[in-house]
């Protein structure tokens, strides 16, 4: 196989070919500062009366520079937050999977808001949880009708127009208990 020979001016073609498509592929300097735009001169006077004005061309403002952030100093001493616990979440209940065919619990009581009777008309109400399980209404002296529960074996709270009463209950298969409610508005 005879090989392509080539003479010291071939080499020389060679090379600036190559040099040429190293620049092209490296493109500019990205370091290079930019010119200043020219000065605008001023245009000589017309000597026509007929000659139309021409803008001059404004400068472009020189680029403001940001101000990099300043550290804070940080304060000598900090206060550590405090551990507030947090209470752990209300299991909610399945009411529909622990609800009984069995005869219910029956609360029967008075009901006093803030140490006076409750008015006529009051509703008392049974919580498992946070459920409503039952309610009642005050009638005279305080007395309220019958709330009846149908989910054995569970701890009642009650609310008295709408406040927290103090006491519980818990419920039995077709028991009766009678309770005095007290609930407090503040």
């Amino acid at each position: 196989m005879t090989g392509l020979r080539l003479d010291g001016r071939h080499y020389v073609s060679v090379i600036l070919v190559m040099v040429a498509f190293l620049l092209a592929a490296c493109g500019p300097d990205p370091t290079a500062t930019p010119t200043a735009e020219p000065e605008a001169t001023e245009a000589p006077a017309a000597s026509s009366p007929a000659a139309t004005s021409v803008p001059e061309p404004t400068k472009a403002a020189a680029p403001t520079e940001i101000p990099s952030p300043t550290p804070t100093a940080r304060p000598a001493a900090t206060v550590a937050p405090t551990n507030t616990p947090i209470p752990p979440p209300t299991p909610t209940l399945d009411l529909v999977a622990i609800k009984s065919n069995l005869p219910p619990q029956i609360f029967v009581g008075t009901a006093k808001i803030d140490g006076n009777l409750a008015p006529p008309g009051t509703i008392v109400e049974a919580l498992i949880g946070d459920k409503s399980v039952g309610k009642g209404v005050v009638q005279a002296d305080g007395i309220f009708t019958p709330v009846r529960v149908s989910f054995p074996r569970q701890t009642v709270t009650f609310t008295v127009g709408g406040f927290d009463a103090t006491q519980t209950g818990r419920t039995e298969v077709g028991g009766g208990t009678v309770i005095n409610l007290t609930a407090s508005s503040r």
